[in-house]
């Protein structure tokens, strides 16, 4: 695909005599009107222009902008800040993106909850990351599930973790959040929003001297906390009340009644919901990880004057209308009477 060239529209700002220069012969009712035409609306005029370029799409690569909504503009996810991205996954199927972001411990840090939810995850987390979520189709994977059910604290595994066990471990803090068994870390993520399946067309623009380069998004993604170690902790919770009842009580089978009773759904040709099987293709598509290169490193770098920019503006072609310009008006007036 050839880079594309705009052309720019210019206006020179001129020096404009003041009216009290003006010597009073030549004064009239008409210049009168034009000095207050312009106190009420002053000038703005155009002073510079820039030719404008659309750079052509790198071969296998893709442009999405993350969303941060819940952070500042001066918590950036990098080297220098210590909160660089530890690792990033993507889901390109169905559209989903996470990336797992450290949490500075040494300051306003719950070491007892983090080693709670850190240890419930451990279960949960040994065949695939973040078993949770709409990522993973709402429900943790049979593996993890019947992982949690099956082990016990006496057997080399995480386990169930006690308030005393809890405690005793907070000294050896350190050494647990080295083995993954204690959560000093975030998880960030959300579904992509393809271009195609958006009425917005975004771009990024990068100005290299006096020309714009603008580079074509193909989706956005709200990256929103994800709170995986909650639902890992309440599953593990209610499992061991499982087991206690188990315990409790001996193992007997009775006859029951059982009321049957029909749900009407929506379904695919195959009896299945739709919604299930959307929910179980989400859940079998394997996250596939990505390398993160800090902002200042040198491979970003280089993707920024690659990717971002046009090489050799001299062989840019230049940009065609597709409407005139009474077919351009017409299309923003029918917008503002949406």
């Amino acid at each position: 695909m050839p880079a594309k060239k705009a052309r720019g529209a210019t206006t020179t700002a001129t020096p404009v005599t003041h009216p009290s220069q003006i010597p009073p012969s030549i004064h009239s009712a008409s210049d009168h009107e034009d000095d207050q035409n312009d106190r009420k609306e002053p000038d703005d005029p155009l002073v510079a222009e820039c030719d404008v370029y659309i750079t052509p799409r790198l071969a296998g690569t893709q442009t999405y902008v993350l969303k941060f909504s819940n952070s500042n503009q001066q918590d950036t996810y990098n080297r220098e800040n210590g909160t660089a991205p530890q690792s990033m996954r993507i889901k390109p199927k169905n559209n989903y993106l996470e990336m797992e972001v450290p949490v500075n411990t040494s300051a306003y840090f719950n070491k007892t909850r983090s080693l709670k939810w850190g240890r419930a995850l451990v279960n949960s987390n040994e065949e695939g990351p973040n078993p949770f979520g709409i990522a993973s189709g709402f429900f943790p994977n049979r593996g993890s599930m019947r992982r949690l059910t099956t082990s016990a604290p006496d057997q080399g595994g995480a386990g169930t973790t006690t308030e005393q066990s809890v405690e005793d471990l907070v000294e050896n803090f350190e050494e647990e959040a080295k083995h993954g068994k204690a959560l000093t870390k975030r998880t960030l993520g959300g579904q992509i929003l393809p271009r195609a399946h958006s009425n917005l067309t975004y771009a990024l623009g990068s100005f290299r001297g006096s020309q714009l380069h603008f580079t074509t998004v193909d989706g956005t993604v709200p990256m929103l906390p994800q709170y995986y170690h909650v639902d890992a902790l309440a599953l593990s919770d209610r499992i061991e009340v499982g087991r206690g009842r188990e315990a409790a009580e001996p193992s007997r089978r009775e006859p029951r009644a059982v009321q049957m009773s029909y749900k009407s759904t929506e379904q695919d040709g195959h009896g299945i919901s739709i919604t299930d099987r959307q929910l179980n293709a989400i859940q079998e598509e394997v996250w596939s990880n990505l390398n993160h290169h800090d902002e200042s490193s040198g491979e970003s770098w280089n993707l920024f004057d690659k990717g971002f920019h046009v090489e050799d503006v001299t062989k840019a072609q230049l940009l065609a209308s597709a409407k005139t310009k009474e077919q351009y008006l017409d299309a923003m007036n029918s917008v503002q009477q949406l």
